[in-house]
């Protein structure tokens, strides 16, 4: 084995060692990165070193279905269906280069829904999605490691984001109901997942059911002020009718003495 031989293997072995441990360093700063952000949530944190499945608990924590997870791996299983076809002679590589294809830009797809909805449930400006697309290691990082940006689960989004809904799931319908402290009662709405009932349409809905009742409320002080003013008549009516009686009975007293000198 010559010199120049040696060299190239030299150089193929140590240009691999150091592809291997840029991947690896990758591959722990965005687990920790993850760690955070799942802890933001509430999430056991060191769910984010297992490969795969912290992809899964990002779309997840997104409020996206759970395809658009199978989306953001695509390139995984379509580069093995691809790397078996460009073994097929004249077609099998072409076949194969659009597949990569393909895959590319079905990850590239889910990656902008998933990281869009995600800053949604942050509740940051459309534009940080941008840095989370084109930087992510460091969106994410700025989002697990940085106190000001709060995780709000309650925000609610489009279970297909972008995209709105497919239909491909439909949710079943949840009823959920509030006290309304006019009328002490309960009041029932229905919220549809795949619609997604907003805050501020709920909101709209306490204050219509509020107005009414304050609406209702003059109508029946007038309605009691009127059986007071009644009350009061016909008890006026009653003691005059009362006093009548006494006094003619008191006259009728008077005048039996007189009856009785007379006898006499």
């Amino acid at each position: 084995m010559d010199d120049e031989s040696i060299f190239v293997v030299l150089f193929t072995g140590f240009f691999f060692l150091f592809f291997i441990v840029i991947l690896l360093a990758v591959y722990l700063i965005n687990s920790i990165i993850l760690k955070k952000i799942f802890e933001k949530d509430g999430r056991n944190g060191w769910l984010g070193f297992v490969p795969f499945y912290n992809k899964y608990i990002l779309t997840e924590m997104s409020g996206l279905n759970w395809y658009w997870f199978l989306g953001s791996i695509a390139t995984v299983v379509i580069g093995l269906v691809a790397g078996v076809i460009t073994i097929i002679p004249f077609i099998g590589p072409l076949i194969g280069g659009l597949l990569n294809m393909a895959g590319g830009i079905i990850v590239l797809v889910s990656n902008i829904n998933i990281y869009y909805c995600l800053n949604k449930k942050f509740k940051n400006e459309d534009w940080f999605t941008i840095i989370l697309v084109i930087f992510s290691l460091i969106g994410l990082g700025m989002l697990g490691f940085m106190k000001k940006y709060v995780y709000y689960r309650e925000v609610e989004v489009q279970p297909d984001g972008l995209f709105g809904d497919f239909g491909f799931i439909k949710k079943d319908e949840k009823r959920t109901s509030y006290n309304n402290p006019s009328t002490n009662e309960n009041v029932e709405v229905i919220k549809n997942e795949s619609v997604k009932v907003s805050e501020e349409d709920v909101k709209e809905d306490k204050e219509e059911v509020n107005d009414a009742v304050v609406e209702e409320k003059p109508a029946k002080e007038e309605k009691t002020a009127k059986e007071d003013k009644s009350e009061k008549k016909e008890y006026k009516e009653h003691k005059e009718h009362h006093e009548h009686n006494h006094n003619k009975e008191n006259k009728n007293d008077k005048k039996e003495p007189k009856k009785d000198k007379k006898d006499e």
